[in-house]
């Protein structure tokens, strides 16, 4: 290891009190967690899955990850379908962090961690037919060896770098694969040593980056392989001694090398890129520049046309999303943001095939992954972006155990063309949920012959009239059966019914509709409307999201041996005494499970003396609603605050919690009181109403 022999005896020691204080500081943060675990009953950490992605032969795109079982998983997503497979790979029992990489033959290289109690080795291998074969031993020196990457030369000859950490030294080293050459190339600066990457240019020479120390905080170190020797050890120079971290690279179709890296500016952290042109490095230039959230863990790739694409967090007080920037003709695009799903989405990694653009992140503890065309992200057409702004469902004046049942004749109750709510799905469901959740009211307010322009006309009305918690709606029966009606409209009408709710603080459901059995129902026109419509009611729910009742495949799918969907109808549209019971049913088994809002809500000042000093704040605590039948489907809780001088539309995310029924607020100002209300979060993402509001005291 010829460069670091030079160096072999630089050492650093660290005196006693230093490592007194290290100590007291593990203490610390064990005895944390120690406590943790006791309020909240199981450990809310945040694991590890990096999942580096990139497209097989068929235009899948394909990543590695670890799953909650301990698994190695490859997962494949197909791009035209968004359909994907999940498959097992036996690597190591302890195996980790596995990243996957293409050479130019399109053969797909896998690298590893195996780790045990004390030390780490690498390993590599290639992926075939979704096997990993010929995997060999890299690294099986002393200490931990970890953060593997990978890169091919121009005669598509692998070479890996990777961080060992032994002795409280961080050294990075690069391996050449095939004439077996191994390299430190960070000594003297050993102190820290993060996130390497590397690559080659169309000269055949080797870059390596990482985050490193010198004096100061981390900053951007790299060097270069010329193909004989590691040319001196240089820096992304930043004027300001402040963190710059996190680097990412690529090589465009020009040759030209793009760094792209997260650095604290004195305010924030923000995201920042240059490139290198052969003879020199560009300026700096800002990819994100605001002071309102920090932006951090970049990504960046190139299209086959050459326009960089760049991914990253921006993460905030309610918590981080994905977003990507393209740089086109010279000019940056506008942010767009790539995930919705609230809570923690970090560590996003890109890759590109053509116009295809393949990104994985990390979702609290699952990985998330999406194809997107460059059209695509170009005309912003991503497909589960939001209709709408979400609005916190609030208002403590709406009765808790009232539902109102809003539609059509359906909704209303209608047996061979005659009045019959008395026999309808809704007073079936008030005895459903009597019977589970005591004294409960289910309104009907379906009005027969309904289209849903009349339906949006009045569901304000119906609301502020019943004061009920919870709306069920289903309509657009009717509307099919108009040709001058689109269903576009269908479905903004239905959008601005489930708004309408949200602002007032009423919970919404809605369902798809069922199937007819007219002469509508056999021509294609009028068929490909109802199933168009459901479709896009499907889609409804999802952005929003609120609970979804698919009615349509519960009437299509009933079984032929029990006389098929037509037997479930009293005449050409009603449903029979049987349709209505199973469309009750079919609501309360939705129902059971909404995200109720949190009982035993209490607030009050307190003192935190967890890590042995007092600290004023509000504890806050809560119980799960028992309406709520299955425990698992709770994945947090959403903490909302605001002056008590303030109006209700300013509340505010304070915190979103995971396995745990409390929260301690040492953000407040003693002399000022405060608002807050508590909301139950599902694991499909859709967010209950709030509790009743409590005010510190």
């Amino acid at each position: 290891m010829n460069d670091w022999k030079l160096r072999d005896k630089y050492d650093i020691r660290l005196d006693s009190e230093m490592n007194g204080y290290r100590n007291k500081v593990l203490i610390l943060i064990i005895l944390s967690l120690t406590l943790t675990l006791k309020i909240s009953g199981k450990a809310s950490i945040l694991r590890d899955l990096t999942a580096e992605p990139t497209f097989n032969h068929r235009g899948d795109l394909i990543y590695f990850y670890r799953n909650i079982d301990d698994k190695i998983r490859l997962e494949t997503l197909k791009f035209q379908t968004e359909e994907s497979s999940t498959k097992t790979i036996p690597l190591g029992e302890k195996a980790f962090s596995p990243v996957i990489k293409k050479d130019r033959k399109g053969q797909i290289w896998v690298a590893w961690e195996e780790w045990e109690y004390d030390h780490s080795r690498i390993y590599l291998g290639r992926l075939e037919e979704d096997k990993i074969i010929h995997s060999r031993l890299i690294w099986g020196g002393e200490g931990f060896n970890l953060s593997p990457y990978l890169s091919f030369d121009m005669d598509d000859n692998p070479w890996i770098v990777w961080v060992n950490y032994k002795d409280s030294q961080y050294k990075v080293f690069v391996h050449e694969i095939i004439k077996k050459n191994t390299w430190v190339i960070n000594s003297p600066f050993v102190s820290s040593a993060f996130t390497p990457q590397i690559t080659t240019d169309l000269n055949n020479h080797v870059w390596v980056f990482w985050s490193g120390k010198d004096k100061g905080e981390e900053e951007i170190f790299y060097r270069v392989f010329d193909k004989y020797n590691w040319l001196p050890l240089s820096k992304i120079a930043r004027e300001k001694k402040l963190p710059q971290i996190n680097p990412s690279i690529t090589l465009d179709q020009k040759g030209f090398i793009w760094l792209t890296w997260s650095g604290y500016d004195g305010k924030d952290y923000e995201i920042y890129c240059k490139f290198w042109n052969g003879g020199k490095w560009s300026r700096i230039i800002n990819i994100t520049n605001n002071h309102q959230r920090d932006d951090v863990y970049p990504s960046i790739s190139v299209t086959s046309n050459n326009i960089l694409i760049v991914a990253w967090t921006q993460s905030g007080k309610e918590g981080s999303h994905i977003y990507i920037k393209f740089l086109e003709n010279d000019s940056w695009s506008e942010k767009i943001k790539i995930s919705y799903s609230r809570g923690q989405n970090i560590f996003p990694r890109i890759d590109v095939k053509e116009e295809k653009i393949g990104i994985t992140w990390q979702f609290q503890n699952e990985i998330k992954a999406k194809i997107i065309s460059f059209y695509q992200l170009k005309e912003r057409e991503l497909l589960d972006e939001s209709p709408s702004e979400t609005h916190i469902i609030y208002n403590p004046y709406l009765n808790e155990d009232k539902y109102i049942g809003f539609g059509d004749s359906i909704t209303y109750g209608y047996i061979h063309y005659k009045k019959a709510p008395e026999k309808g799905y809704l007073p079936r469901l008030e005895i459903l949920l009597d019977q589970n959740f005591g004294d409960t009211e289910v309104v009907n307010e379906g009005k027969p012959g309904e289209i849903t322009q009349n339906g949006l006309g009045r569901i304000r009305s119906v609301i502020r009239t019943h004061l009920a918690r919870y709306l069920l709606l289903m309509e657009g029966t009717n509307d099919v059966a108009f040709k001058r009606i689109s269903v576009d409209t269908i479905v903004f009408n239905l959008e601005q019914m489930v708004k309408r709710c949200i602002e007032f603080g009423v919970f919404p459901a809605i369902a798809t509709i069922i199937p007819r059995n007219d002469w509508k129902w056999h021509s294609k026109f009028f068929r490909d409307r109802i199933f168009y419509l459901n479709e896009k009611i499907r889609e409804l729910a999802s952005n929003f999201p609120i609970p979804l009742v698919d009615h349509f495949n519960l009437f299509y799918y009933y079984p032929e041996e029990k006389g098929g969907w037509e037997s479930l109808l009293s005449d050409y549209n009603h449903p029979s005494e049987e349709g209505y019971q199973l469309m009750a049913e079919e609501w309360f088994e939705e129902i059971k499970n909404f995200p109720f809002p949190p009982i035993d809500f209490q607030v009050k000042r307190a003192y935190d003396e967890i890590l042995f000093y007092k600290e004023l704040g509000n504890d806050i605590s809560w119980e799960d609603n028992p309406k709520i039948h299955d425990r698992n489907r709770i994945e947090a809780y959403i903490i909302y605050r605001k002056k008590i001088e303030e109006a209700n539309d300013q509340f505010k995310i304070l915190q979103i919690v995971y396995d745990k029924l409390n929260y301690f607020d040492k953000d407040i100002v003693p002399s000022a009181q405060c608002m807050y209300v508590v909301s139950t979060l599902r694991t499909d993402e859709v967010e209950g109403p709030c509790t009743e509001p409590k005010q510190d005291h």
